[in-house]
């Protein structure tokens, strides 16, 4: 399976759109928002509802799915859909294991590195680690009710997959509400997060493949 393929599969797993009233942060907002993040949202396990807006350009609606995230952060994440049909994919030990109603698949993801640092942007912004690296940028934004981080790739490879990452905290918790990853073509992935639990016992269940 191509690394095209592989990032296509995640993309209809894995979220604010800027609007005009969005402004950039200063520096001396953008420092007291990092540190409350750090504190509040930095987090070793999570779960939560999720429902999925996927944006094709040949449609002109979104596609909507829903279901449930898992995170123990940073060994492995699981992806589980309830609607329109059942569906899972889990992320860990360098694999996607994948079960469409009953269908196994198994994905070895650990050789394609422009995918780890994809997949390492989106974890560590849902855990709170906002500092730039020599892989990706960040930027910071705001409007009335959430703080936006876009994350950019810095790699040409990387470039070539995925646009930007977006990620909405919650002013009233702090908390990531959403996720959106933006594609070259325009197209998008946007997760809404509901009912998030963080720092909780997860059941290893949901990890099993």
């Amino acid at each position: 399976m191509s690394f095209k393929s592989i990032l296509s599969i995640f993309f209809l797993l894995i979220s604010v759109q800027l609007f005009a009233q969005d402004r950039a942060m200063t520096a001396t907002e953008i420092a007291p928002f990092k540190k409350v993040v750090s504190n509040a949202v930095k987090v070793k396990t999570l779960s939560a509802d999720f429902t999925q807006y996927k944006k094709l350009g040949f449609v002109d609606k979104e596609i909507i799915s829903s279901g449930k995230i898992y995170v123990v952060h940073p060994e492995k994440m699981s992806w589980v859909y309830s609607s329109p049909t059942n569906y899972s994919m889990i992320f860990k030990n360098n694999k996607i294991f994948i079960n469409d109603q009953g269908k196994k698949n198994t994905v070895d993801v650990g050789k394609n590195k422009q995918f780890e640092k994809i997949s390492q942007m989106i974890a560590n912004g849902i855990a709170g680690e906002l500092d730039s690296s020599k892989d990706y940028s960040i930027s910071y934004f705001q409007n009335t009710g959430f703080n936006i981080v876009q994350v950019t790739p810095k790699a040409k490879d990387a470039q070539k997959y995925i646009q930007q990452i977006i990620l909405s905290f919650d002013k009233k918790d702090n908390q990531v509400a959403e996720i959106k990853l933006l594609e070259p073509s325009k197209n998008y992935t946007r997760f809404v997060l509901k009912n998030i639990k963080t720092n909780q016992t997860i059941n290893e269940q949901v990890f099993a493949n």
